[in-house]
């Protein structure tokens, strides 16, 4: 019997990371959808469906380093607010520039 994750390595490497990011996001539900891709490759064994697996592998992978570099540059965006080197957008209303989630950026 021949394994998905022995066939596709790297692939499981970044998902693996993706999940470790998704967990640094503070993304749950994004969490649970790995999780679910991560196994289900396991369990159904058809091969018609690798492709469509190893697609939305990849597409959350992508997506998640974006919303990944996005919150990097809403923190650095966010110091220099709060050092005053740049007018305050992230900050005014009274809302500090605290999120939950990342995983929600604009």
């Amino acid at each position: 019997m021949e394994f998905f994750i022995e066939h596709y390595a790297m692939v499981f490497v970044a998902a693996i990371a993706t999940t470790g990011l998704t967990i640094m996001l503070r993304a749950f539900w994004v969490t649970l959808v790995q999780a679910v891709l991560i196994a289900l490759p396991v369990f159904i064994t058809a091969q018609a469906l690798i492709p469509f697996f190893l697609t939305l592998q990849l597409i959350l992978t992508a997506l998640t380093l974006y919303k990944f570099l996005k919150a990097i540059d809403m923190n650095y965006q966010l110091v220099l607010e709060k050092t005053h080197e740049k007018d305050p957008k992230l900050i005014k209303d009274e809302h500090r520039g605290s999120r939950f989630s990342f995983w929600k950026i604009n």
